[in-house]
């Protein structure tokens, strides 16, 4: 069942935009959330507590001129609720700040999987020469040697194959995170 615009009363229509959501299942239609929908967006850009307060205080103003008390009090509410999901600290610096001073654990995936791939391959080369020594050493050991060669690097690629997709899951979990916050 479609929402109610608060200030036109309009049923909104999903198939146009989506509405912005003002808390406790009320909405602006896109229409009437025009004025302020780019303004709301921008919050997720701020980068400290005082600079999205600032921005949310901007939109408040600007919403007195165009919507009834009700709807301003709304929107100061929908505003208020969106800083409690914000990632800030209380110093006033914010999350992305604190994550890229420290370059050892930025780009953590690729530093994974680069990692993986390096022993994987040194895995293999090893096998390989394991193998090699341990038919040189004794002509009946020649099957044992193949063993060593073929399980040795099988074992490797399997584990390296299980560390990668691990380090692969880090690095998709991150752009969904720089995605989320970008929209």
């Amino acid at each position: 069942m479609a929402k109610l615009c608060e200030h036109c009363g309009k049923a909104n229509n999903n198939f146009l935009a989506d509405p912005l959501e003002l808390g406790n299942g009320k909405i602006l239609c896109h229409t009437c959330a025009q004025p302020i929908s780019d303004d709301m967006y921008q919050l997720y850009y701020a980068k400290t507590k005082t600079e999205f307060f600032q921005r949310g205080n901007t939109i408040i103003e600007k919403s007195k001129a165009l919507y009834s008390e009700n709807i301003v009090n709304d929107i100061a509410n929908a505003i208020q609720l969106r800083s409690q999901n914000m990632p800030f600290f209380e110093d006033g610096k914010s999350v992305e700040d604190d994550e890229h001073t420290d370059i050892l654990y930025n780009n953590v995936g690729g530093k994974i999987k680069g990692l993986v791939s390096f022993f994987t391959w040194l895995g293999i080369i090893a096998s390989i020469i394991a193998g090699i020594v341990i038919m040189f050493i004794d002509e009946q050991m020649i099957l044992v040697g193949v063993l060593v060669i073929l399980l040795g690097s099988l074992g490797s690629w399997l584990s390296g194959l299980l560390l990668y997709g691990y380090g692969q899951l880090i690095e998709n979990s991150d752009k969904l995170v720089k995605a989320m916050k970008n929209k």
